[in-house]
């Protein structure tokens, strides 16, 4: 099964992303619509058009995916579309698979985890559109921060594959431990990765203690935010992950 496939029924499964109009062949989430304009992001536009129609097809096969996905919790108040680079959906696999906290996007129409689908391009003048609709305020001010911390750009962006932990809540406003820790541990099976990079504590915790015989090297890191941060201790965590540096180069 392809990673389109693969993707698509462990999703439907969950029903993930039942809450949207997944079910109509003609919706299309704008953000993807302004993704397929840029050159560097347009493969997608066309990965998603893929995948929905994949996810389409699963509807109602498994008959664990009847409700609604709940995913307001005192993280979260959507499900994003996972980021994934265009060697990623190429090879079938990601070699950096990095794992947020939860959405906080508008939960009528769908992101993209911390919108990293920008770090596959260096059109400025795109990215500051898209992030004054999706991220506006301070908005871009935290997308940067992200980026500098991770020292992300584009070539290693190709080999990533970028989610949150969080996604399914328990009805009362809190995250569903067990449901959100065995749907990414199946996340993390199909793609295969070499690292997988953990980034908050809601990551962390939802990851939980997971063999030590795991294929992959696990990484543990602060959410790279600067709030409620003083300027001395936004320093001593940029600091933490300078432990990325050997990660990319490896």
């Amino acid at each position: 099964m392809n990673i389109v496939d693969s993707l698509a029924c462990l999703h439907e499964k969950y029903g993930l992303f039942n809450h949207f109009k997944i079910s109509d062949e003609l919706w299309t989430p704008n953000l993807l619509k302004k993704l397929g304009e840029i050159e560097e992001t347009k493969y997608l536009l066309d990965f998603y058009s893929q995948y929905f129609s994949a996810y389409r097809k699963q509807l109602g096969k498994t008959g664990l995916n009847n409700h609604l996905n709940d995913s307001m919790t005192g993280v979260s108040r959507a499900v994003d579309l996972p980021f994934l680079g265009s060697q990623t959906i190429e090879f079938g696999r990601a070699r950096y698979f990095l794992v947020f906290e939860g959405s906080l996007a508008n939960s009528q129409e769908p992101s993209m985890t911390v919108l990293s689908c920008l770090w596959a391009t260096n059109d400025e003048k795109a990215k500051s559109k898209i992030l004054d609709e999706h991220w506006s305020g301070r908005g871009k001010s935290s997308y940067e921060f992200i980026v500098k911390c991770l020292k992300m750009d584009t070539s290693l962006a190709k080999d990533c594959f970028v989610t949150d932990a969080v996604k399914f809540g328990d009805g009362n406003g809190k995250p569903d431990l067990k449901r959100n820790r065995e749907f990414l541990l199946n996340e993390i099976k199909i793609l295969n990765p070499d690292f997988v990079i953990l980034l908050g504590t809601k990551a962390k915790s939802t990851y939980g203690k997971a063999s030590k015989e795991v294929p992959w090297k696990l990484i543990q890191l602060p959410f790279p935010t600067k709030n409620y941060r003083s300027s001395k201790t936004v320093e001593v965590l940029e600091k933490e992950f300078d432990v990325l540096k050997g990660v990319w180069n490896s």
